[in-house]
């Protein structure tokens, strides 16, 4: 990691699975200032001891500047997102998209070195393509999914230096979403598990941080669009085995439903850029991702659970 301490980092939903990783990944090498409004947090603001951390939503512009004002940040990474609740509208374009738009325009005003977006890969919606790169257009299905897709449209029409990923399911320490989680608490307290027929990506958190300590390192004010995987498409179902035979477990308390019409059946990226452009590439497969995120749970509380999804 770069030792700058002069190099302040704003980190939007920092309460989140993804935000804290990055916390502690650099809080020995940056100034950093957490945002979060603390609706689908993982971790409470007693946890930011090395950091300045306000706990305001993204869309009320007037708190907003007051950050800027006084923090002036260099980096940008927005993680925050609206996701937890498909049906409530409002709030995703509120915090999608709004506060997207909200923190363009402060970095337009203060500038900025960088901007890291993060992305969800339902952007692309359900497609018959074999590959997906970052070519093929935007088709969301879900509110989730149209707001984060109209915040990088934005990002696109500003002036800023930005860096969008594409992100596939990230796993790792505190990540409490997704099939994943859920499976290793219904298998450990003896649940039925329903597996919806799809298939996904999983990349784990210590090569994503990886990448995005790279993303800093790379000196470039050129703009780029980015999917980010681990080049193993997986079934769900097939996740659930394999999370199991990691718990010597061999109950049969699961069955398999089809996807509903806002759930994706497959996500098959294309992140051949990234790896060359950036020269990155994954080093955890998803059986040693596994055996260690079901070690993580082992020893730490599970929290609730979100999704985007009816």
């Amino acid at each position: 990691m770069i030792k700058n301490k002069k190099k302040r980092i704003l980190i939007t939903g920092g309460a989140g699975c993804l935000g804290f990783n990055l916390y502690n990944y650099f809080k020995n090498d940056y100034e950093i200032t957490i945002l979060d409004c603390l609706t689908t947090n993982v971790v409470g603001k007693g946890q930011f001891k090395f950091a300045n951390f306000y706990s305001i939503d993204i869309s009320n512009l007037k708190e907003l500047t007051k950050i800027f004002e006084k923090y002036k940040p260099n980096i940008i990474i927005h993680s925050a997102a609206s996701y937890s609740d498909p049906n409530f509208w409002i709030r995703d374009i509120r915090s999608n998209t709004i506060g997207t738009i909200n923190l363009i325009k402060l970095c337009e005003k203060f500038g900025i070195d960088k901007f890291i977006y993060f992305q969800t890969t339902n952007c692309y919606g359900n497609t018959d393509k074999k590959k997906i790169d970052e070519k093929l257009p935007l088709n969301p299905n879900s509110s989730y999914g149209i707001s984060k897709a109209s915040a990088e449209e934005y990002l696109q029409l500003s002036s800023l230096p930005f860096i969008s990923l594409r992100l596939c399911i990230i796993y790792g320490p505190w990540h409490f979403n997704g099939p994943i989680p859920i499976f290793y608490n219904n298998i450990k307290n003896k649940i039925h598990s329903e597996i919806v027929s799809t298939t996904r990506q999983f990349l784990f958190i210590k090569d994503f941080l990886n990448l995005v300590n790279k993303i800093l390192n790379t000196d470039t004010h050129e703009s780029k669009i980015f999917n980010v995987g681990s080049n193993e498409t997986i079934t769900i179902e097939k996740i659930f085995f394999k999370i199991q035979k990691i718990m010597n477990c061999n109950d049969n308390l699961f069955s398999v439903k089809q996807p509903s019409s806002i759930d994706l059946k497959a996500i098959p990226l294309d992140d051949s850029l990234i790896r060359k452009e950036l020269k990155w590439k994954p080093e955890y497969n998803i059986d040693l991702g596994l055996k260690l995120i079901i070690q993580w749970y082992e020893k730490n509380k599970m929290r609730k659970s979100y999704s985007h999804l009816k």
